[in-house]
């Protein structure tokens, strides 16, 4: 099957938005909407880059808070700045120009968490109940957890291949009140800790003889399954877990305890195959976006696997992808891409 890309075609890399600019057509998916609704959506629905942010080098992950930010009616979107070691909050619907990373804005910088510690953010992820905000660093090999102000609060994990430690960790997903999903991309397997100390609750993937007997030894829930430099990692409605198994080209589901419920995916540079994915999102109905750098696309699959269409295309212009870093889907169905070597974050519509 033929699917066109279904950006409409720009010819300048910056969208401005004006004052005057119209508020968003609204559609009328909803999370419970049918699949047969949703595959219409994205199969008919043209998507429009609404907003192209480029103040800090090298985005990686993405994703909006679960709360409305201090003195705004709204949420804020959290980008990680992996070059320059900063999250930025940004207020997706105001421009302005912040003076230390100059230049035209879509989208202003409101809020920025760093630390002297902080050494290359990758994922980001929420607790909505605490209000706080974690990040993965792939080379201190820990999870910064920040109050929604900016506090360091504490840290998870340390370097390492034993339970509750990490290896070059990036995506992490917030599953419930006490339960953290981290890929250990460098260890070749997924981990389920506790929010509050980093307890290990349980652990999927390549694990050796003497990470088994540990794991047994200390009750750890831990299960082999065939994982290579997972990057990604996303939580289902029903809390399944769906996990972008890089090295493998390949999209994984477990349950929550690592048994394997599907699997999808395989290599080539037609739309539905993989080059080289990275990132993997969750749409409210359920539907699966993963961004494929090497391809240059986000690919839109039903929660069953089954491909529905792709999105973008290479370049470095509007609705144009060079590698894709990070990817989230809000409430309303904007999609939000950030793109590590063309130095953006695009939210479409």
């Amino acid at each position: 099957m033929r699917v066109e890309t279904v950006f409409e075609a720009r010819s300048t890399s910056t969208v401005k938005r004006s004052a005057s600019s119209k508020p968003l057509a609204k559609h009328q998916l909803r999370p419970n909407s049918s699949e047969t609704s949703v595959t219409q959506f994205y199969k008919s629905h043209i998507y429009k880059p609404r907003l192209i942010w480029n103040h800090c080098q090298r985005p990686t992950g993405v994703g909006f808070a679960p709360w409305n930010h201090d003195g705004l009616d709204k949420p804020l979107l959290y980008v990680a700045g992996s070059e320059c070691r900063i999250i930025f909050g940004i207020d997706k619907y105001a421009s302005g120009i912040d003076q230390q990373y100059a230049g035209q804005s879509n989208g202003q910088i409101v809020h920025k968490i760093s630390h002297e510690e902080l050494s290359y953010p990758q994922g980001v992820t929420f607790d909505p109940e605490r209000k706080e905000l974690f990040v993965s660093d792939k080379w201190k090999h820990c999870i910064f957890v920040f109050s929604r102000d900016g506090q360091l609060l504490r840290k998870l994990c340390s370097k390492g291949d034993q339970a509750g430690q990490l290896r070059s960790p990036e995506g992490i997903a917030f599953c419930s009140s006490d339960c953290l999903f981290v890929c250990d991309t460098g260890n070749d397997r997924i981990q389920c800790l506790t929010t509050t100390d980093g307890k290990v609750l349980s652990q999927f993937g390549r694990l050796t003889k003497d990470q088994l007997a540990k794991a047994s030894q200390a009750k750890i829930s831990s299960r082999m399954v065939d994982l290579k430099n997972p990057t990604d990692i996303a939580i289902q409605k029903d809390s399944c877990v769906l996990v972008l198994d890089a090295g493998n080209r390949r999209v994984k589901l477990f349950s929550k305890y690592g048994e394997q419920l599907l699997e999808f995916g395989q290599t080539g540079t037609i739309n539905g195959q993989f080059q080289y994915p990275e990132v993997i999102g969750v749409d409210p109905a359920g539907f699966i976006l993963v961004g494929d750098g090497g391809n240059a696309k986000i690919l839109v699959y039903r929660p069953n696997g089954q491909f529905v269409t792709a999105l973008g295309s290479r370049g470095d212009s509007a609705g144009k992808f060079n590698w894709i870093s990070g990817i989230c889907v809000s409430k309303d169905w904007e999609i939000v891409i950030s793109d590590y070597k063309n130095h953006t974050v695009q939210l479409i519509f």
